[in-house]
């Protein structure tokens, strides 16, 4: 057998060595460098350029190019107050509805005022906030010239809004702009006591402000919300009260770090403010704040000292025993008990409202006035802005050379004597209409001293400038409306009895307009629907004075709708105004040449009248734009006829006349007028021959 050889095994292949890489030289190590750093930045602007060209984020901006049947104008983004509520949007308040012309008007004064709820005009809308007044007083001093007021009034905003939207304001062009800002310092969106807030860091506000004009940083910022909503519950109900859901830290006391810092806050703000107008040239007037002093118990009012146990007892009996003499209507007594606690601790801000109080019912308003405004600075919910803010507002306007509106003083001059009460504030803040005017006319005042009127225009003119609510086309519905607010708002926290604002109102209505009042405020109609709706149940119910209110306020807010004015000359037709009606139904007519509805208006108004040929004009050119419109029913468009039939017999047309009758008759055989006429005209006739 032959024997197999053992192999030795072979040591395993050594792998093949790599070709040396050279080493990157210098330039091409910066070149990668650079581009691996760049190309992060290039994809961010590129995603910035398509989210912008793809309208991402435009429900931020705070107006929109619109252009319709012709006609291009800046329509205001009634959403622009989500900017400041961050991850939680939906808390936002509205602002109101706004138009500017795109090309601001050869003859126009554009103005534009910026704030919070008070500016806003809570709790009313509309021609019943101070912008709308001030807007509606324009008018009234230059009916020639093109009057637009933009009130960009948002509730729970603060000066950080204020401070942020004046660059868009300025984009707009105005020719000057007001602001009426700083009760909401301390709880209004990104205050350092707020809800909303971000620490109140005032750089990292204005950083985080800044950043969110960037979509790519918003669209970071909505999936971060969207993603903290899977894990998160939201603090608050939208259905609880703006006040409630605004205030985090509910006791901030005078002179503390929260409110040491918010004051420096609303001062540098204010004086960023000012500044950015003045680089572009365009006034700012700037009114100081009032409150109710005299008729708003401080909210929350508590010691800021360490009291011992015994002390803290003496003081709490002698004030209560103050309390119950004051209730008892013995303020002289009780006065004795407040001055006695005092001595004890003289910082709750309670006692210095019953302090005042006490002095008041002496007639002593120069003691009582200091001690009530001392309450509201010692009030720890600062829902009310402290007189130290009416101090920076002052010393910030001298350094801007900006107008302080002495809104305060005016006030004071309207009161009894001289302390801020609820003959003009609502309740804690918001002034009722009178006060609004008031405010539109101290602002006005302002306009003057600036030279932004013209010379004819003195302070006596100013002065008669009508404060009725029928001159600024104030309804009782808006007063509804105001009415059920306040009463809704005092009825909760922090508030300790609800107010009912009195309204003068005519019985039989009054079940309809808190109906439709009510409807609004559920959000069941708009504004403009819930004040048509009253005027057609007005026209109803014949009470034709009062639907024409109705039908002149939407014709205060809304000039370009042609239907409203047709409405004002029917009503007026209806009142037998017929000279009032024709101005009426010419305007609707310039917004509308084709409506048939305001020609036969016009023709109506012109029989009435006794212009025969222009009411047969009028009559023949409706029912010739009827025939493309078809907006007359049956009814209508028989009675047109017998109308025209009606002015051609005046004008001795007799022939013509019949024809017309006979086609009334053809239309709707149940028009009695046409029937009787036509008779009539054919036995004058036949009398006749």
């Amino acid at each position: 057998m032959s024997r197999k050889k053992n192999k030795t095994p072979s040591p395993p292949k050594q792998p093949t060595p790599a070709p040396a890489v050279a080493p990157l030289s210098k330039s091409r190590r910066r070149i990668f460098t650079t581009v691996a750093l760049l190309l992060p930045i290039v994809l961010l602007i590129l995603l910035e350029i398509a989210l912008r060209a793809a309208g991402y984020g435009d429900q931020l901006r705070l107006a929109h190019r619109v252009a319709e049947e012709g006609r291009v104008w800046w329509e205001i983004n009634r959403d622009v107050g989500r900017r400041y509520f961050g991850l939680q949007p939906e808390f936002a308040r509205q602002a109101e509805e706004g138009r500017l012309a795109f090309v601001k008007p050869t003859n126009g004064f554009r103005v534009i005022c910026l704030g919070e709820s008070s500016m806003a005009g809570f709790p009313y809308n509309k021609n019943a906030a101070m912008p709308g007044i001030l807007r509606t007083y324009l008018q009234q001093l230059f009916p020639d010239r093109e009057i637009e007021v933009v009130n960009l009034g948002i509730a729970a905003t603060n000066s950080f809004a204020v401070r942020d939207l004046m660059r868009d304001v300025l984009a707009l062009a105005p020719d000057v702009i007001l602001i009426y800002a700083g009760h909401n310092e301390f709880y209004g969106a990104l205050g350092a006591a707020s809800t909303f807030s971000l620490g109140g860091n005032r750089t990292l506000v204005n950083l985080y402000l800044r950043l969110l004009r960037y979509r790519t940083f918003y669209l970071l910022q909505q999936a971060v919300r969207q993603l903290a909503g899977l894990f998160q519950d939201r603090p608050n109900s939208v259905t609880k009260s703006v006040m409630q859901t605004m205030a985090r830290q509910q006791t901030i006391p005078y002179g503390s770090t929260v409110f040491e810092t918010t004051c420096a806050a609303f001062a540098k703000n204010l004086d960023e403010t000012l500044a950015l107008a003045h680089t572009s040239r365009v006034p700012v007037l700037v009114g100081n704040l009032v409150s109710n002093l005299k008729d708003q118990p401080p909210f929350v009012s508590a010691s800021s000292f360490n009291l011992r146990a015994e002390q803290e007892k003496d003081w709490r009996d002698i004030f209560t025993a103050g309390e119950q003499l004051l209730q008892a209507r013995q303020p002289q007594l009780a006065l004795e008990n407040f001055l006695s606690a005092a001595q004890i601790d003289s910082s709750p801000a309670l006692l210095s409202f019953n302090l005042a109080k006490c002095f008041l019912s002496a007639g002593d308003t120069g003691k009582a006035a200091p001690l009530f405004s001392r309450a509201r600075d010692l009030d720890l919910l600062r829902f009310r802005a402290p007189d130290t803010f009416n101090v920076i507002i002052e010393n910030v306007c001298k350094k801007n050379t900006a107008p302080m509106i002495d809104l305060e003083h005016a006030f004071r001059a309207r009161s009894r004597g001289g302390i801020i009460g609820n003959e003009l504030i609502a309740e804690h803040l918001h002034p009722i209409v009178h006060g609004y005017a008031l405010m539109a006319k101290t602002f006005l005042h302002g306009l003057q001293s600036v030279n932004m009127l013209p010379a004819f225009v003195d302070s006596a003119r100013l002065a008669n400038l009508p404060e009725n609510l029928a001159a600024l086309n104030i309804t009782v519905l808006d007063e509804e409306i105001g009415r059920l607010r306040i009463l809704s708002l005092t009825s909760e926290w922090p508030f300790k009895q609800a107010i009912n604002l009195p309204i003068l109102m005519d019985a039989q209505i009054t079940p309809l307009v808190q109906e439709i009042a009510t409807r609004y405020l559920n959000r069941e109609i708009s504004w403009g629907q819930a004040h048509v709706a009253l005027a057609e149940q007005l026209t109803k119910m014949k009470k034709y004075e009062a639907a024409l209110a109705e039908y002149r306020t939407l014709a205060q807010e809304y000039p370009d709708e042609h239907a409203v004015f047709e409405n004002i000359g029917e009503t007026l037709i209806s009142l037998q105004r017929y000279a009032e009606a024709l101005p009426a139904f010419s305007r609707a007519l310039e917004l509308n040449p084709n409506s048939p509805l305001a020609r036969a208006g016009a023709g109506k108004a012109f029989m009435f009248l006794a212009k025969y040929p222009e009411a047969e004009a009028a009559f023949s050119a409706a029912l010739k734009l009827d025939d493309a419109a078809r907006q007359f029913s049956p009814a209508q468009r028989s009675f047109i006829f017998y109308l025209w039939g009606g002015a051609l017999t005046n004008l001795h047309r007799y022939p013509e006349a019949e024809t017309k009758f006979i086609e009334a008759l053809r239309i709707d055989p149940r028009n009695v007028l046409a029937q009787n006429f036509l008779s009539t005209l054919r036995a004058k006739t036949h009398k006749g021959q």
